[in-house]
């Protein structure tokens, strides 16, 4: 049985104070990232809980279905975001991503967005065995948000 949204994030929430209370954990550089459904998940969570991450990066993620992210969009104003899409993706329509993009443009200075013509959903194949979106993250931390 899967938990409705507002209880998976919760208990993100939860995992978080556990582990920071028992593992020596620099709470400024905590990232958040996902694909697909973990893309979803990263920009709701990262909506609903924005002081608690220092950058995000979802991926390939459908959000039409969560009003709660569209109606939170400006919290995630001063969120660094490096968000992916394939435009290829036939699982989840790169107009998902395009489309929350769109909303941060101009508002958001630190808004980057790959769309790769020649890639589709399990874009993260490309994405994560490389370095650049590592040293991307780690230029960002939550002093340099507040």
């Amino acid at each position: 049985m899967q938990l409705p949204l507002e209880h998976q994030g919760r208990a993100v929430l939860t995992f978080y104070k556990e582990v920071t209370a028992r593992y020596r954990i620099d709470t400024d550089r905590v990232y958040l990232t996902g694909p697909s459904l973990g893309g979803s998940g990263t920009w709701y969570i990262a909506a609903r809980y924005p002081e608690t991450f220092a950058a995000i990066a979802p991926m390939s993620g459908f959000t039409s279905h969560l009003d709660f992210i569209d109606k939170n969009i400006d919290k995630l104003i001063d969120m660094p975001a490096w968000a992916f899409h394939g435009k290829l993706d036939t699982v989840v329509p790169f107009e998902e991503t395009e489309r929350i993009v769109r909303r941060l443009e101009r508002k958001n200075r630190n808004l980057r967005f790959s769309a790769e013509p020649d890639l589709g959903h399990w874009i993260h194949w490309q994405v994560y065995p490389g370095q650049e979106i590592y040293d991307w993250l780690l230029r960002y931390d939550r002093r340099s948000r507040k």
